[in-house]
């Protein structure tokens, strides 16, 4: 994330890390540390006694990622009530963000509880319903 976050916007990088409580957390070089796994699209993992299986969601930002268990979704900032995550970013994509999100449209069911980045949750059946920025079947929001 710090290298991605300063590639990104450098000055609203540099502004954010003079925040104290933000430098604090994130006084360390994310580069220098190696994973113990690559998450792939579509793969299953276990934690617990749980199946969890990831699912790349590019858009928002050229990573993103969901996770779902069961008849949940973890959407992070890729899907929001009514909204979306912004494409602002280093590498971000409109496009790719409309793909991914009809993806997860397509992929689950209506009942499907979406557990978002920020605010409340929502379900898959009411984002295809009400969300203005990203509709099922390519509505007028879609190219904003």
């Amino acid at each position: 994330y710090y290298s991605f976050a300063k590639e990104s916007d450098p000055t609203k990088f540099e502004k954010v890390m003079r925040d104290s409580a933000l430098a604090k957390m994130m006084n360390f070089d994310l580069a220098s540390i190696k994973p113990d796994i690559y998450l792939k699209d579509n793969e299953e993992y276990c934690l617990g006694n749980l199946r969890i299986k990831t699912l790349f969601t590019p858009g928002h930002s050229a990573g993103s990622i969901c996770f779902s268990c069961k008849n949940v979704l973890f959407a992070g900032d890729v899907l929001f009530y009514r909204s979306v995550g912004n494409t602002d970013f280093f590498k971000a994509s409109r496009k790719d963000q409309i793909e991914s999100v009809r993806r997860l449209y397509k992929l689950f069911p209506d009942s499907t509880i979406v557990y978002t980045g920020h605010g409340q949750f929502t379900t898959i059946g009411s984002e295809k319903k009400e969300n203005k920025y990203i509709t099922v079947d390519g509505g007028k929001w879609d190219n904003k």
